[in-house]
C-alpha cells in the first residue's frame, strides 16, 4: 500500500492511498465473508473465491452486491494504512473519496481524512497519592459465603426431586462461628468432605473460600489502583479539549457499549432505561467521555516524559488484559481488521500507567 500524508486546512490529517490489485482482492474476500455471514449463506463447500462470490451476489443481488464492495473496500483498507504510517488518531478514519468503482484487478486510489490525536502538556510528573481498602476477607463474610452455598445447594436439591431439604432449623456454620436460620444442609465436616473434594473439613473450606476472595479482593483492588492513579495523575491536564474530540470519543464509547449489549442480546435503549432514562443516561456518559479523555492525554503525555516505547512483550500483555485465554484471537481480528494501531496507543498508556502505579503513594485504609 503506497501512502501520502498531508495536513488539511482544518488541521486533519489527509491519507491518499494506493492499494495494489492483491490488497484489494484480500479486502474484497473479507467483506464477502461478512456479507455471507449476516445474511445466512452456507460457507461449506465454497473452496474457491468465485464460488464465494457467486453465493453472495446470488443472495444479495448483484446491484447491492456492486454497491456496497464499492462502499466497504475502502473502508476496509483505511486503518491498514493508519497502522502503516504509525499515526496517532481520535476516532475512526473517514473515507473521503464518493463514486469510485472498485476493480479486483487494478490498483484502487482513493482518499481518507483523520483527526489527529493532539498531545497536552503536564508540567508536574511527582508521585501521585491515593487512598485503597485493605485487601482482606473478614470471617463474617466468609460465614456469608458459607450459607449461600448451603442454601444454594437446598434450592437445587429442591429442584432435583421437588422436596425441600432434609434439615430444618439452625445449623452451626463454622467451628466457633455463627448461627443460621433456614432449610438448608448442616455444614460440617461430613457436608463438606461429601459436596467439596478433595477438601474434607469445614476448616478447609474456610480456609479455600478465603483464599478465592482475596484473589477476587486483589483483582478489584488492582483495578482501582490502576483507575484512580490514572484518575489523579489527570488532575494535572488543565488544557481546554475540543468539542470536536469529545464527539469523537463519545461515539467510540456508544459504538463500544452497543457491540458487547448486542453480545449479550441487549439494546442500547434497554441499557439507557435501566441507567434512570435519557438524562441519566446522557450525564453519566459526559463524564465518562470526559474521564476518558483527560486520562488517555495525560498518560499519553506521561509516556513522552518517560520516552517510554512499546515492544512486543507490551503488545502481548496489552492483548492478555484486554482478552484473558482469548488473546490470539483478538490480536488476529485486530492484525485481520487493520486496527493495530490502537493496540499500540493501549499499549503505551498501560506502560505509563503501571509506572504511574509503581511510584504512587498508597494509603490503605480500613
Amino acid at each position: 500500500m503506497k501512502i501520502k500524508t498531508s495536513e488539511t486546512e482544518n488541521g486533519k490529517i489527509e491519507l491518499r492511498i494506493t492499494a495494489s490489485p492483491s490488497e484489494v482482492q484480500e479486502a474484497i474476500r473479507s467483506i464477502e465473508l461478512q456479507l455471507a455471514v449476516q445474511n445466512g449463506v452456507p460457507l461449506q463447500g465454497l473452496d474457491t473465491s468465485e464460488a464465494l462470490t457467486k453465493a453472495v451476489k446470488d443472495k444479495v443481488g448483484e446491484a447491492y452486491y456492486n454497491s456496497f464492495i464499492d462502499f466497504q473496500v475502502m473502508n476496509f483498507l483505511a486503518p491498514f494504512a493508519i497502522t502503516q504510517e504509525k499515526l496517532s488518531i481520535i476516532g475512526p478514519p473517514k473515507v473521503t473519496s464518493t463514486g469510485i468503482k472498485v476493480n479486483a484487478n487494478k490498483e484502487l486510489e482513493f482518499t481518507v481524512e483523520a483527526v489527529a490525536k493532539p498531545e497536552y502538556e503536564i508540567t508536574d510528573f511527582s508521585p501521585v497519592k491515593i487512598q485503597l481498602p485493605k485487601v482482606e476477607i473478614s470471617e463474617e463474610e466468609i460465614d456469608e459465603q458459607l450459607v449461600m452455598m448451603a442454601e444454594s445447594q437446598a434450592m437445587y436439591a429442591k429442584d432435583a426431586d421437588g422436596e425441600g431439604a432434609d434439615s430444618d432449623g439452625k445449623e452451626d456454620i463454622s467451628e466457633g462461628g455463627q448461627d443460621h436460620l433456614g432449610e438448608a444442609p448442616q455444614i460440617d465436616d461430613a457436608w463438606v468432605k461429601e459436596n467439596f473434594s478433595p477438601l474434607k473439613t469445614v476448616q478447609q473450606l474456610r480456609d479455600e473460600i478465603r483464599k478465592q476472595g482475596l484473589a477476587a479482593k486483589t483483582r478489584e483492588v488492582a483495578g482501582m489502583k490502576s483507575y484512580m492513579a490514572a484518575s489523579e495523575f489527570a488532575k494535572r491536564l488543565t488544557d481546554t479539549i475540543p468539542d470536536e474530540l469529545y464527539e469523537l470519543t463519545r461515539d467510540d464509547i456508544v459504538h463500544s457499549m452497543q457491540q458487547q449489549l448486542n453480545a449479550q442480546g441487549r439494546t442500547l435503549q434497554d441499557y439507557i432505561q435501566q441507567a434512570g432514562g435519557e438524562q441519566q443516561f446522557s450525564m453519566q456518559l459526559m463524564m465518562q467521555t470526559r474521564e476518558v479523555l483527560v486520562q488517555g492525554f495525560s498518560l499519553d503525555a506521561l509516556a513522552r516524559h518517560l520516552k517510554l516505547e512499546v515492544t512486543d512483550d507490551d503488545i502481548a500483555e496489552t492483548f492478555s488484559m484486554m482478552a484473558p485465554g482469548y488473546e490470539v484471537q483478538a490480536r488476529m481480528d485486530f492484525e485481520a481488521t487493520g486496527r493495530m494501531y490502537q493496540i499500540y496507543e493501549g499499549a503505551l498508556r498501560n506502560k505509563a500507567s503501571k509506572w504511574l502505579i509503581d511510584n504512587a503513594e498508597i494509603e490503605e485504609i480500613d
